[in-house]
């Protein structure tokens, strides 16, 4: 068992190690990104101010330049409040899908689970073994309600419960 969780252990934190690399890669070049993207903007600004100052007067120029400047940046604000109140109309049906789905999914869970155990309650029942037999079925029942990983959560706390009723207090700590 120990040798089980050891090898799921390590695929799991080999996983999370991958998706690690790629994620400083993409944060990485993100930066990188956004620094030219900000020089490359200073040096059009710069650019844009000599040709109006070249125009017109040089106060005027850097009056039209920071103009264009706030109202870029009030679009981008107003275009990022505009969507952080835009709600899908589609909720309702996109919703009624998703719980169609979980349905069909529970139900072939629940299927999966009878298959299984059918012949281990089938073996019990002949060996005329009641108290296990009646054990099992609240296993698949709870199973089939909560989840299997909500299941083993619930066996370990009865399990460090019952441990604690079982094994005596060491008195000497």
């Amino acid at each position: 068992m120990s040798g089980f969780l050891t090898r799921q252990l390590g695929e799991i934190t080999a996983l999370f190690e991958a998706m690690g690399r790629r994620l400083a890669a993409s944060v990485v070049l993100l930066v990188v990104a956004f620094i030219f993207v900000l020089a490359s903007l200073g040096f059009l600004s710069v650019a844009l101010y000599l040709w109006v100052a070249q125009l017109t007067q040089p106060a005027v120029a850097a009056l039209a330049v920071a103009g264009l400047h706030i109202t870029v940046a009030g679009v981008c604000f107003l275009a990022f409040w505009l969507k952080g109140r835009a709600r899908p109309k589609n909720i309702a049906a996109s919703n009624s899908i998703s719980e169609a789905q979980v349905d069909a999914g529970r139900a072939q869970f629940a299927d999966n689970i009878d298959q299984t155990v059918a012949p281990l309650i089938a073996v019990l029942h002949e060996a005329d073994m009641k108290p296990e037999e009646t054990a099992l079925r609240l296993g698949v029942a709870l199973t089939k309600q909560v989840g299997p990983l909500a299941l083993v959560a619930l066996a370990l706390g009865a399990g460090f419960i019952l441990a604690r009723r079982v094994t005596t207090p060491n008195k000497d700590r």
